[in-house]
């Protein structure tokens, strides 16, 4: 009772200098639960991220006067975030059924570089790239969800997320 007592006048502490402008604090809650936010998200099979950590920080400020204590700040926070994953997964599902998202076929990838010597250095390390991380980022890009790539490639959801991930990494310019 007593742990319970002092996390609640810990959470009204945060909230109330939060409201108050304090900015250091909402800095320390960000860099405290950015990281944790962006693997839930990553484990549910999401590629916007980072608009999902925006998402969910700007609604967490924006209704913290309504926050009623009856959870935790933490809990509160993982609420909002569930909730941002669960609409970008949703409206992403909607914007694969209308064909209204055109993803790069291996063809027209060259027309999304402005710089042509970029793409072919692109090019270059996907080419040079292994196979079993090619295939699943290939697969990726022309629409497909992650269960169906692993069905295909008779590997675990888990492994094509880390395939697709490890190939995403490799091809980043540095």
């Amino acid at each position: 009772m007593i742990h319970n007592d002092i996390a609640i006048n810990t959470d009204r502490y945060i909230v109330n200098e939060i409201l108050l402008g304090n900015d250091v604090i909402f800095k320390e809650l960000y860099t405290s639960y950015a990281p944790k936010i962006r693997k839930r998200a990553y484990n549910f099979g999401s590629y916007d991220v980072e608009d999902i950590i925006q998402n969910t920080f700007m609604k967490f400020f924006e209704n913290l006067n309504s926050f009623k204590f009856q959870s935790s700040l933490t809990s509160y926070l993982y609420m909002i975030a569930l909730n941002e994953i669960r609409t970008k997964s949703r409206s992403n599902k909607k914007l694969l059924k209308k064909d209204s998202l055109v993803l790069p076929m291996c063809n027209d990838i060259e027309q999304l570089f402005l710089d042509k010597e970029e793409f072919y250095l692109v090019k270059e390390k996907y080419d040079n790239m292994d196979s079993k991380y090619q295939l699943p980022l290939k697969l990726s890009l022309q629409g497909k969800c992650l269960l169906d790539i692993s069905k295909e490639l008779n590997i675990t959801v888990a492994n094509v997320k880390s395939r697709v991930y490890r190939a995403r990494s490799y091809l980043r310019l540095k």
